[in-house]
């Protein structure tokens, strides 16, 4: 077990390493960079004495993109190990002060959402899989293709018309309303909560459908197996070898399908976010990029990657503790 985590860990960093240099190339290498694009608008001031010639070669000095891609991230990469991020060209601020606000609310809404959607992911999975009810099980599953094929904006886009427009139920965006300045503690905690429904409610119905999709056809290829047959020959019925053998057999893939929802989440939505007019990491970073922003867009890809390995990481380990043939797979024994 120890030569498989220690594997494990210096895979996770040749990674890290590997997906920073990649996407501090894919920034350098833009077709526009955030000093062409200030410098054309610097140019276009009145009084600017500057052709957009000048403010480009004076602002690729001043932000540093005169230097090789390969010092440029070197350099990028010593001061991020120094825990220096440097400030946002789009911003104007601190990488960590603009950053960390939004990642409070990406946060919120991703952890509350990963989790809703593994329970009904499982829950209703598990349900079709069973055999319980076949014409309500057809109808989840039907309800689930639909799910998958339909676009999220679509989806956000319902949600919004029928429960903000039509009932009056909910904002249409937005974390708190307008008047929430004038609220009591209490209630600013239920406006809070009350704008985070649909947003929520929305990532959780467009990623149920695949991993409820997975659940089932992993269990229904179990049910046909030797070892459930035997199973039923000792007297068991399908509820109990469902609820009690099966689902430890997949819990391997749900464990990995879980923790890649996490840093997905944690990363943030445009779509959702953008729709829903809420200032979280996924909204930032896509600002960002389509600025040119190098300091947020390598921050944001460092927090993206480091959550997405971590998790791995550990969805490898809770997987070679749930089946010992996952570490076997990795030290070469058999």
């Amino acid at each position: 077990m120890s030569k498989y985590i220690i594997k494990r860990f210096l895979i996770s960093i040749i990674t890290l390493f590997a997906v920073l240099f990649c996407a501090y190339a894919l920034m350098y290498n833009l077709p526009e960079n955030y000093a062409e694009i200030v410098a054309r608008e610097m140019s276009l001031i009145s009084g600017s004495e500057r052709s957009a010639e000048e403010w480009e070669r004076i602002l690729t000095s001043e932000y540093g993109l005169n230097k090789g891609m390969f010092e440029g991230f070197a350099i990028w990469l010593s001061d991020a190990v120094k825990g220096n991020f440097g400030d946002s060209w789009y911003y104007g601020i601190s990488v960590t002060e603009k950053f960390y606000p939004s990642f409070i609310n990406s946060l919120t809404l991703g952890v509350i959402s990963a989790f809703g959607t593994l329970i009904v992911s499982v829950f209703f999975g598990v349900y079709t899989a069973s055999g319980k009810n076949k014409n309500l099980s057809r109808l989840i599953s039907i309800a689930s293709v639909v799910v998958i094929s339909i676009p999220s904006f679509f989806i956000v886009a319902l949600l919004k018309y029928i429960f903000a427009v039509e009932l009056g139920w909910f904002d249409l965006g937005g974390l708190k309303s307008f008047n929430s300045v004038d609220f009591t503690a209490e209630e600013a905690f239920w406006d809070r909560v009350s704008h985070l429904v649909l947003p929520i409610s929305a990532i959780i119905i467009t990623s149920s459908g695949t991993l409820m999709r997975y659940v089932n056809i992993n269990i229904k290829e179990l049910i046909g197996s030797r070892y459930v047959k035997g199973l039923r020959a000792k007297g068991l019925d399908k509820k109990s070898i469902v609820s009690s053998h099966l689902m430890k057999n997949v819990a391997v893939p749900i464990i990995n399908l879980f923790c890649t929802m996490i840093p997905t989440a944690l990363a943030g939505s445009i779509v959702i976010e953008t729709l829903f007019s809420i200032d979280g990491v996924g909204y930032v970073a896509y600002t960002a990029l389509i600025n040119g922003d190098i300091p947020m867009i390598m921050f944001y890809i460092l927090h993206t990657t480091l959550l997405t390995v971590g998790f791995s990481f550990v969805a490898d380990v809770l997987c070679s503790i749930v089946d010992y043939r996952v570490a076997n797979s990795l030290t070469g024994r058999n």
